[in-house]
């Protein structure tokens, strides 16, 4: 339920009971500061990335040794991808800074899925037949 349903709710509520003549108690806070002071791009980009990371770890400790780079791609592109698209702030970045750092996990991601530490991310998108997150959108 949205913020603006909830408080129209609780004010037709309290109304309600004030038409009524009866006692009414509610508690309000304003929490718009608390989000003001955080930035956006940390608000958006952190979780996101940070969960891509972390997946991204797990599919190299779990599966990098005893995998194919077909294998490793498929469960890149199942766990890791849809993560990496969520983050909205690649199709609309706040500074490209972001969107660099959200591209450079998949980066790093296709060059663990390559098993090529050296191969720049270009070539890594046409041999995978992939696009860049920004484009993609």
């Amino acid at each position: 339920r949205s913020t603006t349903s909830a408080l129209i709710s609780v004010m037709h509520h309290i109304l309600s009971h004030l038409d009524q003549s009866a006692a009414v108690c509610g508690q309000f806070l304003d929490i718009r500061k608390a989000f003001d002071s955080v930035s956006h791009s940390l608000l958006l980009e952190k979780p996101s990335k940070r969960k891509a990371r972390k997946v991204v770890g797990l599919i190299y400790r779990h599966f990098y040794s005893n995998s194919s780079p077909s294998t490793l791609l498929h469960l890149y592109t199942t766990l890791v991808r849809p993560i990496l698209e969520y983050a909205s702030v690649v199709w609309d970045p706040v500074s490209t800074s972001v969107s660099s750092s959200i591209e450079g996990i998949q980066h790093f991601a296709l060059k663990m899925v390559s098993k090529s530490w050296s191969t720049s991310y270009f070539d890594l998108l046409s041999a995978f037949n992939l696009s860049s997150l920004a484009h993609r959108h």
